[in-house]
């Protein structure tokens, strides 16, 4: 399985985080370009990438609740 996430639930995530495209693909490790092809729909977005992002996401979180 490619893709479990549907672009426009991806760019939710990314806007609930309050993310940019370019701070996400930073943050884990990805280039601006293949992000915009995810979150455009032009690829896939693979599992790995959604659970990178969801991992950052939590990271951030629990540095801000301290």
């Amino acid at each position: 399985m490619l893709s479990s996430m549907h672009p426009r639930k991806f760019r939710q995530l990314l806007e609930t985080a309050s993310l940019t495209q370019t701070e996400a693909a930073r943050l884990i490790g990805m280039t601006d370009r293949q992000m915009r092809r995810y979150v455009a729909g032009d690829a896939p977005v693979p599992q790995v990438v959604i659970y990178a992002l969801r991992y950052v996401i939590s990271q951030r979180k629990k540095e801000t609740s301290k």
